[in-house]
């Protein structure tokens, strides 16, 4: 199925003023604004999506897929919470990325 979309580049980015969402401003090919807000429950949801599609880009095309730039690391500790490990990642100096662990996690 393919989707009809419009193409839009990623302008900027910022939080509502209650904090309740995510803002993300895209810019059309005219160069005009799109501000999109996405509640906070679903920005991990938003996450999933972005990544699940870059995987799906990489498998259609193989080695002609523009490479993604690698997100680098500045710190990573690990904690215990119950049966689970959680990995946190301090990316972009302040923001941190957290990833859970659990027993059903299957390791290479």
């Amino acid at each position: 199925m393919e989707l009809q979309a419009h193409r839009v580049s990623l302008a900027g980015h910022g939080v509502s003023d209650d904090g309740r969402f995510g803002i993300l401003v895209f810019t059309n090919a005219t160069g005009e604004p799109l501000p999109l807000a996405v509640p906070i429950e679903q920005l991990g949801t938003l996450l999933k999506a972005v990544v699940l599609t870059q995987t799906e880009i990489r498998t259609r095309l193989g080695p002609d897929a523009p490479a993604a730039e690698p997100i680098p690391i500045d710190r990573w500790m690990t904690a215990r919470a119950g049966d689970l490990a959680v990995v946190s990642f301090t990316i972009f100096q302040t923001a941190q990325v957290q990833f859970a662990v659990t027993p059903a996690t299957i390791r290479d």
